[in-house]
């Protein structure tokens, strides 16, 4: 079934996977590789990642829009997007069941329910493993941020205001099954430069300020601005969050301990890590090679307990792809859009 749970608009002045082993190589490899521990080759850093194969598009019934930030998923393989525009008031989040199956619209809150509204800008949106979406929004002006909890019919259930500190300019988020936060951002160190400051903590469902994370490098967004993460951040199965960053990826518990900090490996360390899909123990990233003045999109499957690659994979050229899930038995799932109209499209590991 497909949910449009459209978008709230704000107030304007807002105050502020579990690890399992025996993994199966899928990757292309040669013959002098080195073997993970499971005594497979890994793919070297001269690989040409594998082409999938996927199956008969299913149409998504649904009008013709445009889709603008990569799609999110729920541990039953249902899809979730954004579509129609960077703003709350123009944007709204799509469901799509894994089946691409049905359809149910929803009106948006009127301007009167969240009155007083002024401009607040669309800056990223999350999933729970268990289905609980969350949008967050930041007010371009003061910089207020805000966190929507929707209700499974697409209604708001609650708008909270973290208690963030000033000048940060949020960029992704990630929700505990228990309501727990984990926002990041950056704060800028100077004014007029570059420098800023990894901003990662975690907050309480009523928007306390739990936690600051500590151990990020501070960021020089002359060079980071195509590598900072759109949706680098999941909540897994285990109950752990898993944050990726260009060459490693953090393991945080709910209480904002450190579990581990995984180096991965890059087949082309030219490729720019955008986001992250968990499942049963193997962590899917999705992974930038810029080809011809275009974005092309490959992704890397590692293992979740100590990030060792699995498997290299791109699609094939006519299989245009604005978002994926990821599972460890059914491989990709992936919503492609092609004239405006959108279709999932399987395709297994190989």
């Amino acid at each position: 079934m497909i949910r449009a749970l459209l978008i709230a608009t704000l107030l304007g002045q807002l105050a502020v996977a579990s690890p399992q082993a025996g993994v199966a190589d899928h990757g292309s490899v040669g013959p002098s590789q080195a073997r993970n521990s499971d005594g497979q080759p890994n793919p070297s850093a001269t690989d040409e990642p594998r082409v999938l194969q996927p199956g008969s598009p299913k149409p998504v019934p649904v009008p013709p829009f445009s889709v603008f930030r990569e799609s999110r998923c729920d541990s039953s393989g249902n899809l979730y997007f954004a579509v129609g525009g960077n703003t709350a008031r123009l944007g709204s989040l799509l469901e799509v069941s894994h089946e691409a199956s049905g359809s149910t619209a929803f009106a948006p809150p009127t301007p009167e329910e969240l009155e007083p509204i002024h401009e607040v800008g669309f800056r990223d949106f999350t999933v729970t493993p268990s289905g609980r979406v969350y949008e967050l929004l930041q007010n371009p002006n003061d910089h207020g941020i805000a966190v929507i909890e929707f209700d499974s019919d697409g209604s708001v259930r609650r708008a909270t205001r973290p208690a963030t500190p000033e000048g940060l300019q949020v960029r992704s988020l990630a929700v505990f099954d228990d309501g727990t936060v984990l926002l990041r951002g950056f704060i800028w160190l100077r004014p007029g430069e570059n420098a800023a400051h990894d901003y990662v903590a975690l907050f309480d469902a009523s928007g306390k300020l739990r936690k600051e994370l500590t151990g990020f490098p501070d960021l020089d967004l002359a060079l980071r601005k195509t590598a900072l993460q759109d949706n680098g951040i999941a909540v897994g199965q285990d109950g752990n969050l898993y944050l990726l960053d260009a060459n490693f990826i953090s393991v945080i518990s709910e209480s904002g301990e450190n579990v581990r900090r995984m180096p991965y490996r890059k087949p082309d360390p030219a490729l720019v890590a955008r986001g992250l899909r968990l499942s049963d123990g193997l962590i899917a990233i999705r992974v930038m090679q810029a080809k011809d003045g275009e974005r092309i999109p490959r992704y890397l499957v590692v293992r979740a307990d100590s990030g060792e690659t699995t498997g290299y994979y791109t699609l094939p050229d006519e299989t245009p792809e604005v978002g994926m899930c990821f599972s460890r038995t059914e491989g990709f799932t992936f919503l492609t859009q092609q004239d405006m109209k959108l279709a999932l499209v399987t395709a297994p590991l190989r």
